[in-house]
């Protein structure tokens, strides 16, 4: 399957950006062994219905299948009936289309096949061109078309690599860049690109796995210019086409989650940077479900400790940097750690009260935002140098709470960057410096430790032994194949 970006016409324009390939090309797709195309785009019409017609005569004539448009292709793959739509949001001859409407038609196209069909599969071409991300309307689009009942979404037209996004366990790819494109003689984005392959499994009429397996390429044998052929990656240019893809894959979840541009541009190139620091080493550990695993995987405590209270500051605004950080709550810790906080939560029990947590594991790209937002050492630990106890899932922001959920005084306010969050702020009440030296015995007692500036902050006392963990690799890495 692939899209043709073009139509196959024997006349010719001299006009820029209206593309056609001479009708014999069409067998060259029949010899690369294209099956199906996708019509539905913003050069199918460059010439007029005329070219549109012939183009469809020319696929026909080699048994290369279409879709697209009105054209709803239904095909028997081993007994599993697949349906594939094509949607151009661009309009034909790019004159637009109402959003609205558009979706609208979307769904109604998925609803009216899919009693009839075990698969779905849809192509859109949208979005706008060189963009490393898609827009919300996009994303909007595409999870629309999931809840339609989509099985996959395959996306075009940025020339460049975009994320790819699980959503109900059904995949986004929101662009695959380009494959064989004679637009123009230089390289976009180093002219990388991939094949997209996923591995459906019926068992009993029902779809039970779907298995994704990206293949790098660059658009062309020549490095520094395009001759059109394009070759699969190797060595060092693969592992760095599967990480462009990884980063802005993880920028599209923060653009679910409505950051800012800019601010997912810092998120990118902090992996970068993450990687290019040769002063520390970076773990890619397991996320586990119980302890009899090494206390160096990671565990959820939502899962871990059911009865500790998980409020995640930077999964909502209400922090320090006025924005929301986390695309999900992440109450993540090492499991050794886990541990201890399961301890320290048992010894709040035995004075009547219970732990909160502020914070656990922190993505280190995020520590990178934090610091350009407030770059202070003696609040937010630099990743100039050796980042923080959060990015490597060994601390943990928290307090005190009773049998009613409420936080016990202390003498100040999570994120409080003033003198009151200092662990001798004299002019704290009673009540609250108490509270505060029980909080700071219970952990001490279970085996953390605290920093002189905040109250709240406690890191495992065995943080030596504890490198930063990149928790994206273990969400993307397997997918991506950047790990086993």
């Amino acid at each position: 399957f692939t899209n043709a970006n073009t139509c196959a016409y024997k006349d010719y324009q001299d006009a820029a950006f209206w593309f056609r390939g001479l009708p014999e090309y069409a067998k060259i797709l029949k010899e690369g062994s294209v099956e199906v195309v996708n019509i539905a785009n913003n050069h199918t019409h460059d010439y007029m219905s005329q070219g549109y017609d012939d183009t469809l005569e020319n696929l026909t004539k080699e048994e290369i299948h279409y879709f697209g448009y009105d054209n709803v292709l239904i095909k028997d793959v081993k007994g599993i009936k697949i349906g594939l739509l094509g949607f151009n949001e661009l309009g034909i001859n790019e004159v637009g289309t109402n959003s609205i409407d558009f979706k609208r038609e979307v769904k109604k196209s998925i609803e009216d096949i899919k009693d009839n069909v075990d698969l779905i599969i849809v192509s859109f071409h949208w979005g706008e061109e060189n963009t490393i991300l898609p827009n919300y309307n996009q994303i909007s689009l595409a999870r629309t078309a999931v809840d339609a009942g989509a099985d996959l979404i395959l996306g075009h037209h940025s020339h460049v690599i975009q994320g790819i996004e699980n959503y109900k366990g059904k995949h986004i790819i929101y662009s695959l860049g380009n494959f064989v494109y004679g637009g123009k003689y230089s390289l976009t984005d180093d002219g990388h690109s991939f094949i997209y392959q996923e591995k459906f499994t019926f068992n009993n009429g029902n779809l039970t796995n779907n298995s994704p397996k990206i293949i790098p390429v660059r658009i062309s044998t020549d490095p520094d210019k395009n001759d059109f052929r394009p070759i699969l990656l190797q060595a060092e240019e693969e592992n760095e086409a599967r990480e462009k893809l990884l980063s802005r894959s993880i920028g599209l979840k923060y653009l679910a989650n409505k950051m800012s541009i800019t601010d997912i541009h810092t998120i990118i190139e902090a992996r970068d940077k993450m990687y290019e620091n040769k002063n520390i080493e970076i773990d890619i550990p397991n996320i586990v479900k119980n302890n009899m695993s090494n206390d160096k995987d990671l565990v959820n405590l939502n899962d871990f400790i059911p009865d500790l209270k998980i409020d995640c500051a930077y999964a909502k605004s209400d922090n320090f940097t006025g924005k929301k950080l986390y695309y999900n709550n992440m109450p993540y810790l090492r499991l050794g750690t886990a541990e201890k906080l399961k301890v320290a939560n048992e010894k709040a029990k035995e004075y009547g009260y219970r732990l909160k947590v502020w914070d656990a594991y922190r993505p280190p790209e995020i520590q990178w935002l934090m610091w350009n937002i407030w770059p202070d050492p003696n609040y937010i630990a630099s990743p100039l140098k050796n980042y923080s106890h959060h990015n490597r899932g060994i601390a943990v922001d928290v307090t005190l709470i009773d049998d009613d959920g409420k936080e016990l005084p202390m003498p100040s306010k999570f994120d409080d960057f003033s003198a009151k969050a200092n662990r001798n702020y004299a002019f704290a009440t009673n009540e609250e410096k108490n509270n505060s030296l029980l909080l700071e015995k219970i952990m001490y007692e279970s085996g953390f430790q605290g920093i002189q500036s905040e109250w709240w902050h406690f890191v495992d006392t065995d943080y030596s032994q504890y490198n930063i963990i990149d928790i994206e690799k273990i969400h993307f890495g397997k997918m991506l194949g950047i790990v086993p």
